[in-house]
């Protein structure tokens, strides 16, 4: 009997597959709040096949040492916006490649982009860096509704919309941007057929639609629009925080690129950003003259007019935040995204400063790790995404230091694992030297 347990072990081996085993390792799941200490974990096929403690090896299994590091899922970063066009030598190629290489494994593409079917057959054969992007066809913008745009298809008019939701649809689109619109019920027609094609709509709050009936037709809200407008009204601002809760909507807040417009932060902090030299001297050069121009229109002002404009400037970001942590505190869902499309931010690497803004305004770090790759899985519609369990896609991040305790520890990345592949961090060293 035991000769025979002994000959179905063996040959139980012999068909388990060979994969990449990370050992000793913290695992943080995401999808429950218990840490697990020193486990190891294993990849097979892109896959997990097992967690757990002291797993038996296969001969041809890959090995690493985890080293007791912290292994999390990769980012998401939700609100980007891929170039179309080089500047300064800093294209698509460079700005997919900071995302992978700053632990970011999904980005949500909030612009439309020229050659989507070019760019995803590149990222399918792995020919360049990239995370998983998703996509949006041509958003939906008000001017856009003149006859000459129309003639050229940039986007449909009223009667056309049913024939575009299924168009979009069927071409692989999830989600749908708006970011303005005509007045009348254009947003009554478009919200009808994107939900009958199942297109997510989101964007900006257009002031002929307003954030209340939004929420009916929205699932994801942009830059709090809308709240803003309503902050001073305590009873109708609850209101509609409990219909976004109600409908499920979802709110990415893109702080990071407020603070840095409106110049929230110290000079020398914004200057000084570390990231910064993964960009191109003359874009940097570029922005710092922007800022130093607007500083000397600044000086033009009259005192009155100077302190009237800081202060308004300095209450419409505190109310950002205030707003940020009231929508957490409610029980809505929350994405996270810089916004890295404006001066001084950094595809990818803008991420933690944009955490550590939601930290600042009161949310507790493993909730901000949730928004950051379990909620935006969620809200993306993968469900074997976003979290570390046994059977879920493998995409992860090792972190030298605990996030949990530290979101600064995001910083030292000490290997990433995505689409199948294992990237070191002499290899994350060595790219970014590029």
């Amino acid at each position: 009997m035991f000769l025979l347990f002994i000959m179905i072990l063996s040959c139980n081996r012999k068909r388990e597959k060979a994969g990449l085993v990370i050992k000793n390792v913290n695992i943080i799941p995401i999808w429950q709040d218990a840490l697990l200490r020193d486990y190891d974990i294993k990849i097979v096929s892109g896959k997990v096949s097992h967690i757990d403690k002291n797993i038996d090896l296969h001969t041809e299994d890959t090995v690493i040492d985890g080293n007791r590091g912290y292994l999390l899922p990769g980012l998401w970063d939700m609100h980007t916006h891929l170039p179309n066009r080089k500047k300064n030598g800093f294209g698509y190629k460079e700005y997919l490649a900071l995302n992978i290489l700053s632990g970011v494994t999904h980005i949500r593409n909030m612009r439309r982009f020229d050659s989507i079917s070019y760019l995803k057959e590149k990222i399918r054969n792995k020919s360049i860096l990239s995370p998983n992007v998703y996509f949006t066809p041509t958003p939906v913008r008000q001017s856009y509704f003149t006859p000459a745009v129309i003639s050229r298809k940039n986007h449909p008019p009223r009667d056309s919309i049913s024939f575009y939701a299924k168009k979009y649809r069927s071409e692989g689109f999830e989600y749908w941007k708006i970011l303005s619109l005509p007045k009348g019920n254009y947003f009554d027609t478009l919200a009808k057929y994107a939900k009958s094609n199942q297109l997510k709509l989101v964007g900006h709050i257009s002031k002929s639609v307003g954030l209340e009936e939004s929420i009916k037709g929205y699932s994801c809200i942009e830059h709090l629009q809308g709240y803003s407008a309503l902050f001073s009204d305590t009873l109708l601002f609850n209101k509609m925080l409990m219909l976004t809760k109600q409908k499920g909507v979802f709110n990415c807040a893109t702080l990071d690129w407020y603070h840095i417009t409106y110049l929230q932060y110290p000079l020398d902090k914004i200057y000084n950003r570390e990231y910064l030299k993964y960009m191109p001297p003359k874009t940097v050069a570029e922005w710092k003259k922007n800022v130093s121009d607007y500083l000397e229109e600044l000086k033009l002002l009259s005192k009155d007019s100077l302190r009237n404009l800081n202060h308004s400037d300095s209450t419409y970001i505190s109310n950002k935040n205030i707003i940020l942590k009231k929508i957490f505190d409610s029980g809505c869902k929350l994405l996270i995204s810089p916004d890295a499309n404006g001066m001084f931010q950094v595809p990818g690497f803008s991420m933690l400063d944009e955490m550590k803004l939601y930290e600042k305004a009161g949310i507790p770090k493993p909730d901000i790790l949730k928004m950051a790759t379990l909620n935006a899985a969620e809200w993306m519609g993968k469900k074997n995404k976003g979290f570390i369990k046994e059977g879920a896609d493998a995409d992860f991040v090792l972190c030298e230091k605990k996030p949990l305790k530290n979101l600064d520890n995001l910083k030292i990345i000490k290997g990433i694992y995505f689409k199948k592949g294992w990237i070191d961090e002499q290899e994350i060293k060595n790219k970014l030297k590029k």
